[in-house]
C-alpha cells in the first residue's frame, strides 16, 4: 500500500510516475537543479524499497521487534486531588518514573506513569505503579487507604522544587487500590505503506480500573508533513546556531500510535491490528514477521546440522506453484550453506 499523502502539489510537485520506469535522476553541469527533482529522486529510491518490502513483508508486518504485550495486573492507587490545598495536577507528571514511600506502611513503588482527574472514570489523579518493598512489618504488599506519599528525589515544577523526603500526596481514605490494564509496545520497525517506519516504546491504558478488557489493540497510521514552523530543528544551522530566517525543507513523517477499538469497529486503513483481547485473555497477536519465523528456526537449532526443506522457502519466498526439489543444509553456526 502506497503512502496517501499526495506530494504532486505546490510546492513540492513531485510528478514521480512509477509506470515510466525511471531509475535515475541524472544531474547535468550548466543545469540548474530543480527542487521537484530532488524531491522525485527520494521517490524513485522510495519505490526501489517499496517494492523489495512488497516481495518480503506484508503490509503492517513486524521488521524489528516492537512486540506487543497484555499486563492485566498493573497496581494503581487513587490518589486525593489535592493536598494540603495545592492542586497536586501541578506536579504530578513530574512524578512519573519516580520512587514514591508511604510514610505509615514504608512500603515503595516506582510511579511508572498517571493520569490526571479530568481523564480518571472515578474522578481522581491515579498513579500506576511497581511496587518494590513491603512495609515495615514485611506483610503488607500495597499503600493503605489515606497514607501520606513522599518521594525519594527532588522533583521540580514550574520554578518550584519539592524536595525529597517531603510529603506531596493522599491517598483516598476508602478504596483506593485498585487495579488497571494495559498494552504495551516495545520499541521496533514496522513495514507501513512502502516505508520501513519506527515505533516507539508507548504504552495504553485498556481499562483504567478493571482487569478484563475486550478490545483490538493496534497502531493508527498518520501521515504527516512536518515544516520548521512546528519542528525548530528545520531551521538552518549553516553558521552553527539556528536561523530562524532561514527555514529549510519540509519532512514528510509517519507517525505510529498505540490505540485501542471496539472489537465490533471494523478494521480501516489506517489501523494495524497487533492484539485482540476478550474478558483478558489474549485471542489474537501478531508475533513476529514471516521472515522472522525462518531466522528463528535456524538460530533455535541446537543439532549439528539442520535439514531445511524447500518447502519453508516455497511458502515465504516463491509462488505456492513453484516447486523446489533443491534441499538446503545448513550447519548449526549458519556460515556453512551448502546445496546438495
Amino acid at each position: 500500500m502506497a503512502q496517501n499523502t499526495n506530494l504532486n502539489i505546490a510546492p513540492y510537485f513531485d510528478d514521480f510516475d512509477s509506470d515510466k520506469g525511471f531509475l535515475k535522476v541524472l544531474f547535468k553541469p550548466g543545469y540548474p537543479v530543480q527542487a521537484r527533482e530532488l524531491t522525485t529522486l527520494q521517490s524513485i529510491l522510495q519505490n526501489q524499497i517499496d517494492s523489495f518490502g512488497q516481495g518480503v513483508y506484508k503490509e503492517g508486518s513486524m521488521v524489528i521487534p516492537g512486540g506487543i504485550t497484555l499486563n492485566t495486573e498493573l497496581p494503581a492507587v487513587l490518589i486525593q486531588n489535592t493536598y494540603l490545598n495545592l492542586d497536586v495536577e501541578l506536579y504530578r507528571t513530574a512524578l512519573d518514573g519516580k520512587i514514591v514511600k508511604g510514610s505509615t506502611s514504608g512500603v515503595r513503588a516506582r510511579v511508572n506513569f498517571s493520569i490526571s482527574a479530568a481523564t480518571s472514570d472515578r474522578g481522581n489523579i491515579t498513579f500506576y505503579l511497581t511496587y518494590l518493598q513491603k512495609a515495615n512489618d514485611n506483610t503488607t504488599t500495597t499503600f493503605t487507604n489515606g497514607e501520606v506519599l513522599t518521594c525519594e528525589e527532588d522533583i521540580t515544577y514550574q520554578s518550584t522544587t519539592i524536595s525529597a523526603g517531603t510529603p506531596l500526596a493522599q491517598l483516598l481514605n476508602s478504596n483506593s487500590n485498585s487495579v488497571g490494564s494495559t498494552a504495551n509496545i516495545s520499541a521496533g520497525v514496522y513495514f507501513v505503506r512502502g516505508y520501513f517506519v519506527p515505533v516507539l516504546q508507548q504504552t495504553l491504558i485498556l481499562d483504567q480500573y478493571g482487569t478484563t478488557p475486550t478490545y483490538k489493540v493496534g497502531l493508527k497510521v498518520e501521515e504527516r508533513l512536518i515544516t520548521a514552523d512546528e519542528d525548530e530543528t528545520l531551521y538552518d544551522n549553516a553558521i552553527g546556531s539556528t536561523n530562524f530566517s532561514a527555514p529549510g525543507a519540509d519532512r514528510f513523517k509517519i507517525n505510529l500510535t498505540l490505540v485501542k477499538k471496539n472489537v465490533t469497529d471494523p478494521n480501516s486503513a489506517d489501523f494495524i491490528e497487533l492484539l485482540r483481547t476478550d474478558t483478558g485473555n489474549v485471542k489474537k497477536k501478531v508475533v513476529r514477521s514471516d521472515l522472522g519465523f525462518i531466522n528463528e528456526v535456524l538460530m533455535l537449532s541446537s543439532e549439528p546440522e539442520i535439514l531445511i526443506f524447500s518447502r519453508v522457502f516455497e511458502i515465504f519466498f516463491f509462488d505456492s506453484s513453484i516447486k523446489l526439489s533443491t534441499n538446503i543444509l545448513v550447519s548449526n553456526n549458519l556460515k556453512n550453506l551448502r546445496k546438495y
